[in-house]
């Protein structure tokens, strides 16, 4: 193939000089004779051997998932619109009207045989729309498709709403993808209560027997830094506080999304870099509110003084600084000054 992304070929002979001097242009779809410069147009359809149009496939993109062109043309339907008054490819002929109007009658009658493929048409649709809306991956919106299909084949969505478990399979899906969405913007967007999400949520773990990783803290952090509009400083510090402190046991009770937001409250706080970040601010974007996020404030600056104590650090900053922040520096051996935490 050449740089124009054409492709010579000697299996067709031209209709007009009878030239085998043939070329194949993919990205145009035209067959052309290099000597006459005739189009074949008896030709346009010929894939020969080795023919891969765009040359897409799963293979040929190690970041596409394997199931992308089954969940992508499952249950996808062609819809016949009309007729246009003004194209070259539809005739205007009273005949034609009536014949496309007769196809497109007995095409929507038919491409809904049953209930089940009536109920994937709606759902799947509403699933990608919710799922663009809070800005998720191709991955999680695959793997949210593929937990509604499974729970449709088990029967699941029977006596439950249908927005109640697309929202509860894309809350799955984000967690398992580790690019977890809060119940307040799923409920948001999807317009199910959150008490609804996690009731459905919960009973499609049982069902189907998911097994879905604990969300921590440190997987809210970068998009929470994002929206904030925070130095990515700030997302380090923060990902090396929760590294440091953060212990299942310890914090057990605790919703992750507190101890995020305190924890980037904190980061903020003491880099001090451009705008002062506020707890109202905080709070308004993670959903928690400020009386939690000074609780949690509070809990993690005692675990970074008691981690500096036993690291012979002199004070919180000094850990805060030399530990944190710069991670290969190490913990003094000996402090002429006693500890003395400042903060």
């Amino acid at each position: 193939m050449n740089e124009t992304g054409e492709e010579p070929t000697n299996k067709l002979t031209c209709t007009v000089c009878h030239s085998t001097n043939i070329t194949i242009d993919y990205r145009l779809a035209e067959v052309v004779c290099d000597d006459c410069g005739m189009v074949q147009e008896n030709a346009l359809i010929y894939a020969g051997e080795g023919t891969n149009f765009g040359k897409i496939s799963s293979q040929s993109d190690p970041n596409l998932p394997k199931n992308f062109f089954y969940t992508a043309t499952q249950n996808v339907f062609t819809d016949i619109s009309g007729v246009r008054d003004s194209g070259s490819t539809v005739r205007s002929e009273k005949e034609s009207i009536q014949n496309i109007s007769r196809l497109k009658k007995w095409h929507k009658r038919l491409k809904m045989i049953n209930s089940s493929d009536r109920n994937l048409s709606f759902a799947l649709g509403e699933l990608t729309t919710i799922c663009t809306n809070l800005s998720l991956s191709l991955t999680t919106t695959i793997k949210a498709t593929d937990l509604y299909r499974t729970a449709v084949r088990n029967n699941v969505i029977r006596g439950r709403s249908v927005e109640g478990v697309i929202a509860a399979s894309i809350y799955a899906a984000s967690r398992i993808t580790d690019t977890p969405r809060t119940l307040d913007e799923l409920s948001n967007i999807a317009g199910v209560t959150k008490k609804e999400i996690g009731r459905t949520y919960r009973f499609l773990m049982k069902t189907l027997a998911l097994d879905i990783p604990t969300t921590t803290p440190a997987s809210y952090i970068p998009r929470f830094c994002s929206i904030l509009h925070l130095d990515r400083e700030v997302l380090t510090l923060s990902k090396r506080i929760i590294a440091e402190i953060y212990d299942e046991k310890l914090y057990s009770g605790r919703g992750p999304i507190g101890i995020c937001a305190a924890t980037i409250y904190l980061a903020a706080d003491f880099l001090q870099l451009g705008k002062k970040i506020t707890q109202k601010e905080i709070s308004a974007i993670t959903g928690v509110t400020e009386v939690t996020i000074r609780n949690r404030y509070k809990e993690i600056q005692l675990s970074l003084n008691e981690r500096s104590i036993e690291q012979g650090y002199p004070s919180l900053d000094a850990f805060m600084q030399l530990h944190l922040r710069r991670k290969d520096a190490r913990a003094p051996s000996s402090m002429g000054e006693s500890p003395a935490h400042n903060r």
